[in-house]
């Protein structure tokens, strides 16, 4: 669980309604509003949210933003808006490092190294580098990513730990007062990985939806079955079955084993 922490001072005629809205996960859901608020001086009203991962994939972004609506005691209705960041906890949690990866970046700085135990010290549990020179995040969808120069087994995953490192980079130095502090990427861009994560993900879309439509086409002809044995059982003076029980069963384990693709 965290906690996102946002504060407004809004003068209130009518209670707020408020909007979340985090595209990185799944949905977010929140506790409901109270339908009268009396707010006084330095009163505050919180209201708890959930976010969780929707499939079993890594999300591309762990920024949301709220929304809250409300009337001002002139009656004149206003908006107040802001963005969050939920914790990279939510989506992975401490690792062992690995020392084979099929993909790896290398991010420069215009600083010395930093211990990356004073950048990430929420994932130091599994850390057995001491001196801080690597640390690796289990994803909750399986793969790994290790922070040396970030490396991982699966391309689309360095993404969201290279974005939080950076972030991480540019606060603590900012801590420190230093101002002149740079990130930069040397390398080739790597189109080829991009391209491969892109076909690949066009493939599983198109085969997804062929089982769709086989799926549609088994479960009509089941109804069709279905319909024609009910029909014959409902006569006083039923026909043989002709093997509609046996084609009705075998189309049943069809509609399961399409189902489970």
């Amino acid at each position: 669980m965290c906690v996102v922490g946002e504060s407004w001072h809004i003068p209130l005629a009518q209670s707020p309604v408020p909007a979340l809205l985090c595209s990185a996960l799944g949905s977010i859901r929140h506790a409901p509003l109270p339908h009268h608020l009396t707010h006084g001086v330095g009163s505050t009203t919180v209201v708890a949210f959930s976010a969780f991962l929707n499939g079993h994939y890594p999300p591309a972004d762990l920024t949301g933003d709220v929304a809250v609506s409300y009337s001002s005691p002139t009656g004149i209705p206003r908006v107040a808006q802001c963005k969050f960041s939920l914790p990279l906890r939510l989506v992975c949690c401490p690792s062992s490092p690995s020392k084979n990866a099929k993909y790896k970046i290398t991010v420069d700085t215009n600083k010395p190294p930093v211990n990356l135990s004073e950048v990430f010290p929420d994932f130091l549990e599994k850390s057995e580098d001491k001196e801080g020179n690597a640390l690796a995040f289990h994803f909750l969808s399986g793969p790994r990513v290790t922070v040396l120069a970030s490396k991982t087994s699966l391309f689309e995953n360095i993404w969201l730990v290279a974005k939080e490192l950076v972030q991480r980079f540019d606060r603590h130095f900012a801590k420190q007062g230093v101002k002149d502090f740079r990130n930069s990427f040397a390398g080739p861009i790597p189109l080829a990985e991009y391209f491969e994560t892109v076909d690949h993900h066009f493939e599983l879309r198109v085969s997804a939806e062929k089982y769709q439509d086989l799926l549609s086409e088994r479960a009509i002809q089941f109804r069709a079955i279905q319909r024609r044995l009910l029909t014959r059982f409902k006569d006083k003076t039923p026909a043989p079955l002709q093997n509609l029980d046996t084609l009705m069963e075998g189309t049943y384990r069809q509609v399961r084993h399409t189902h489970t693709h």
